[in-house]
């Protein structure tokens, strides 16, 4: 699946499956397909950034689990130029930089987790700052992106979508991240 059949289904999931009033925000059971993920999406230690090579193999193999649950579950593989028109934005996120404050919880209504971290419904899949500039034309701004050194520290980052309906929170959530963990992308 590329990327752009991913964010489709990714941005179809989140209209037809998560609630606007759920809590925590984009997290629910649905999405994740057996206790392994569960396991690795739980246990993930994001704190460990770009060293931490083998956990981020194992959280893109989560993605790509989860990916699957959701076209299965679906009963579509979707066309990047088929469904509806998508209504909402891609954000990069970088939860190894997070400082763990927990800040942008509130102001997100439970988007965002402690470490900055978008609920897994709302993610499409791990990439490299690099490919993920490519894939997206542009990064806005973002603290990873301005110091090319802080950028190899934080390692791979989870591109995400968040819903046209979520923007204004998750965009002030990000205006009081102290690292700038995420931050929205253009394309």
């Amino acid at each position: 699946m590329d990327l752009r059949e991913r964010i489709q289904l990714t941005a179809n999931w989140v209209t037809q499956n998560c609630p606007r009033d759920a809590q925590p925000l984009l997290r629910t059971d649905l999405a994740v397909p057996n206790a392994r993920v569960r396991r690795d999406l739980e246990h993930f230690h994001w704190f460990e950034g770009g060293s931490n090579a083998a956990g981020w193999v194992q959280l893109r193999r989560a993605i790509d689990d989860i990916m699957i649950r959701r076209s299965t579950l679906m009963q579509v593989t979707p066309k990047a130029s088929s469904g509806p028109s998508l209504d909402g934005r891609l954000m990069a996120c970088w939860p190894s930089c997070s400082d763990w404050t927990a800040m942008a919880v509130d102001e997100s209504d439970g988007f965002f987790d402690d470490g900055d971290v978008p609920g897994w419904d709302s993610w499409i899949a791990v990439v490299n700052i690099d490919d993920c500039r490519k894939a997206t034309a542009s990064i806005e701004r973002s603290f990873c992106m301005e110091d090319p050194q802080h950028r190899e520290a934080c390692g791979p980052c989870i591109l995400a979508w968040v819903p046209q309906w979520l923007i204004p929170k998750v965009h002030r959530a990000i205006e009081v991240m102290p690292t700038r963990t995420c931050d929205f992308v253009s394309s």
